[in-house]
């Protein structure tokens, strides 16, 4: 496929996210050479262009278009209601949906306020520190770079600053035996597989 035919496709993603109507990946550009062989019998599209997921930590790249988030980030459930988070973390920035009318924040992002009703609901940056609410240790899942499961990975639901009840979760860096409800964690970043994910970072933990 050449290259305009492969940004046209890309366009026509990016609208029918907007839309809510590309659910299913396999009418979306794929920019994994990998998967792409793996999915040549599907008939998709692929991007010849240098894979996007590793232009996430390009500093001068200052907008994401729903297709590049789409590529960046190819086994996460983006729709129209999260893009704007994904687009966020691109920029290394963690966007949470708040409401237009009265300012509640709510996480995971939703369509509608939950406690107005109202549809005015943008994401806005949030500063990422906070408390550990909940907290669990991981000892197996799906391989992960960075993550060592045999010496426990800290997962942690936290509680940010700007809204209590507002929780974000994510993993958290440091030793596991370290972690403890109520520390208090700041927002870091990991770099995985060509992408950039939150994470937090304890700021009151002995060591």
């Amino acid at each position: 496929m050449d290259p305009q035919s492969w940004v046209r496709k890309a366009d026509k993603a990016g609208s029918q996210l907007k839309r809510g109507g590309a659910t299913d990946r396999d009418r979306l550009p794929n920019c994994s050479e990998e998967a792409t062989q793996r999915s040549a019998d599907r008939k998709t599209g692929f991007c010849r262009r240098p894979a996007l997921a590793r232009l996430a930590a390009m500093p001068d790249k200052v907008t994401w278009s729903d297709a590049e988030v789409l590529c960046a980030y190819p086994t996460a459930a983006i729709d129209q209601d999260n893009v704007a988070h994904y687009r966020g973390r691109l920029l290394r920035k963690l966007l949470v949906n708040c409401c237009c009318e009265c300012g509640w924040w709510h996480e995971p992002p939703r369509p509608v306020c939950a406690r107005c009703w109202s549809d005015r609901v943008e994401a806005r940056e949030v500063s990422g520190r906070g408390v550990i609410a909940l907290l669990t240790v991981l000892r197996v899942g799906p391989p992960v770079p960075g993550v060592d499961y045999g010496a426990g990975y800290p997962l942690a639901a936290v509680e940010l600053v700007e809204q209590t009840g507002l929780r974000f979760t994510a993993g958290v860096v440091g030793p596991a035996s370290a972690m403890r409800i109520g520390t208090t964690v700041e927002l870091t970043w990991t770099e995985g597989v060509g992408n950039v994910t939150p994470a937090f970072l304890p700021i009151d933990v002995e060591s």
